[in-house]
């Protein structure tokens, strides 16, 4: 498995999400937007969920979020400094 791979496969299980901070998407969207973050970027991942960077572009601040279908929530699964985009096409 690739790490790129790997990463995706553990932010997304269910598993583990058990032990991250969980909550409503609007609740999630609401502290982001409260952090002057919004979304750079997403993506949908094999199981249902969809993986969400949330960034502010004048702190470098950046939030990963994953929303799982079924129970429905979102989970904060990393938070850092230094967010910088790269290019606009890939």
């Amino acid at each position: 498995m690739t790490r790129l791979a790997t990463l995706l496969w553990l932010v997304t299980s269910p598993a583990l999400a058990q032990g991250m901070v969980c909550m409503s998407l609007k609740d999630i969207n609401a502290v982001n937007k409260g952090n002057g973050e919004r979304k750079v970027a997403d993506a949908a991942v094999s199981s249902g969920a969809i993986m969400e960077i949330f960034a502010n572009k004048k702190t470098t601040a950046w939030t990963l979020v994953v929303t799982f279908p079924d129970p429905p929530r979102a989970c904060i699964m990393m938070v850092g400094d230094g967010w910088e985009l790269v290019g606009t096409t890939y």
